[in-house]
C-alpha cells in the first residue's frame, strides 16, 4: 500500500520549481480523483523524459489507478526532472485530462511567475483549447494520389500531379515531413498508410496528417464513409483509414492531432445553386445571402453515429457536400488544393485549421457568384473527437507564404 497523500505534502523537492511542487501538492487529492488514463500520463512522461524508466516502474508497482495516481502526484515534485510540471500540463492534454489541468490554472499562486522557459501567452496555451504544435518536424504528411486507373470506366486524373507537387512544396515550406505514394494499387495504398503511422518518428512529432487524392463516392447517401478508387480496379474505405488513426493502431499519435483530407467526389452531383430570391419569395423574407448544408456543433451532418472514444484528435475533411461531385481543372489541379494552397499560404501563420477551412469554403463559394466557376462546391468537415484548435505554428520564414 503507498503510504497516504497527506504525507506527500511534506515532500521537498529537489529539480522542480518550488511554485509548482506546492501546487501539486497541495491539490494531490483533486488530481488523484480526477484523473484518468493514468497509465497513459506515465506513458508520456517517460517520453518526455520528465521521470525515468526506473521511477516509472516504482509507481507501476502500485496495482490500484488511485495508488498509482498517488504514487506519481507526491513523486513527480521530487525526482521528476527540472521541466516534469511543463510535460505534466502536456500530458494531462494529450491523455483527454483537460479538466486535470484546470486544477492546476485555477489554484495558481498569487503573483507566481509563469511557468520556467515560458512567457505567460505560452504558459495559457496549456490551459487553453489548444494542440500543442512545436516539434521539429512539426508532423508527417502522407499525400496519396491515384492518378491513372485500369478501370477504362474512370479518366485519368489529369491535374493531380500538379496537386501533389502544390501540397509537398506548401507542407514542407510549413515545417511538415512529407511523405507520398503514388502507384495508387489498393496494396500499395493501405500499406503506405500502415507504414505512415508506425514509423518510429511519430512519437517525435505533433500531428499526423493524411491527404488522399482520387475518384470515390459515398457508400450511401449521408453516410460520410466513401469508397476510394485504386488504380488496379479494388477500392479502400475511407472507414478503415479513419480507424488506422485510432489510438489502439496508432499509439505513437495518441492524443495528438490527425487531419484526414477524403479529396473524392462523394457521388455525381453537381451543385447549381438555389434561386434565393424565388424561395424568399414563399417565405415572405429578406433574401438570404447564403445557403449551406446543416451541420452540428461538432462539424457532423445529422446521421453520423457516435465513435469509440478509442478514436479520437482527428478532423475529416472532404472537398465536397454529400453525393455531390469535387471539381478539378486538367491544368491547374483541383478547386479544392488550389484554394488550400492560396488560404494557407496567407493564413497559416495566425489562423487555426478549421478557421483556415470556412475560409476556403467563402472563396470557393464566392467564385461560383462570382462566374469564376461554373458550380458550387461546399467543403465540409467531421470531428471524430478534435476538440481544441490546431495552429500550424509554420517555421517564422513562412509568415504570409514567404
Amino acid at each position: 500500500m503507498f503510504a497516504p497523500w497527506w504525507l506527500c505534502a511534506a515532500v521537498k523537492g529537489r529539480t522542480m520549481d518550488a511554485r509548482h511542487r506546492e501546487m501539486i501538492n497541495i491539490n494531490i487529492p483533486t488530481l488523484v480523483e480526477k484523473t484518468e488514463n493514468i497509465e497513459l500520463i506515465i506513458d508520456e512522461l517517460v517520453r518526455k523524459e520528465a521521470i525515468s524508466e526506473n521511477l516509472a516502474d516504482q509507481i507501476r508497482m502500485n496495482n490500484d489507478p488511485s495508488d498509482r495516481a498517488k504514487a506519481l502526484y507526491c513523486l513527480l515534485p521530487k525526482k521528476g526532472s527540472p521541466n516534469a510540471f511543463r510535460s505534466l500540463l502536456e500530458a494531462f492534454h494529450e491523455t483527454g485530462n483537460n479538466s486535470v489541468a484546470l486544477i492546476l490554472k485555477d489554484n495558481r499562486l498569487c503573483n507566481q511567475s509563469p511557468t520556467e522557459g515560458m512567457s505567460p501567452t505560452e504558459e495559457d496555451e496549456f490551459f487553453e483549447e489548444k494542440y500543442r504544435m512545436k516539434t521539429d518536424p512539426r508532423g508527417i504528411v502522407l499525400l496519396i494520389n491515384v492518378f491513372d486507373h485500369d478501370d477504362e470506366y474512370l479518366e485519368t486524373r489529369h491535374g493531380s500531379k500538379k496537386d501533389m507537387k502544390d501540397l509537398r512544396d506548401l507542407w514542407e515550406r510549413m515545417g511538415f515531413l512529407v511523405k507520398d505514394e503514388a502507384r495508387g494499387t489498393k496494396k500499395d495504398i493501405e500499406e503506405s498508410i500502415i507504414e505512415w503511422k508506425n514509423q518510429e518518428q511519430m512519437s517525435k512529432v505533433d500531428c499526423g496528417i493524411v491527404m488522399i487524392m482520387a475518384h470515390g463516392r459515398e457508400v450511401s447517401p449521408d453516410s460520410g464513409t466513401v469508397q476510394i478508387d485504386t488504380r488496379d480496379k479494388k477500392t479502400v474505405n475511407s472507414e478503415w483509414i479513419v480507424k488506422q488513426m485510432s489510438s489502439s493502431e496508432a499509439s505513437r499519435l495518441h492524443g495528438k492531432p490527425k487531419l484526414l483530407f477524403i479529396l473524392t467526389c462523394r457521388g455525381e452531383r453537381t451543385d447549381a445553386g438555389l434561386d434565393l430570391y424565388r424561395l424568399n419569395e414563399f417565405m415572405n423574407a429578406p433574401p438570404l445571402r447564403d445557403a449551406r448544408p446543416t451541420i452540428d456543433s461538432h462539424g457532423r451532418f445529422e446521421g453520423y453515429a457516435m465513435v469509440s472514444p478509442l478514436l479520437s484528435d482527428v478532423l475529416l475533411i472532404y472537398p465536397c457536400a454529400p453525393g455531390n461531385a469535387s471539381s478539378r481543372d486538367p491544368e491547374n489541379g483541383s478547386w479544392f488544393v488550389q484554394t488550400m494552397i492560396e488560404v494557407f499560404n496567407r493564413k497559416a501563420h495566425k489562423d487555426d485549421v478549421e478557421t483556415m477551412l470556412k475560409e476556403m469554403d467563402r472563396k470557393l463559394v464566392k467564385k461560383t457568384q462570382d462566374g469564376i466557376h461554373d458550380s458550387f462546391q461546399v467543403i465540409c468537415t467531421t470531428s471524430r473527437g478534435f476538440k481544441r484548435r490546431l495552429f500550424l505554428n509554420p517555421p517564422t520564414t513562412f509568415s504570409n507564404g514567404n
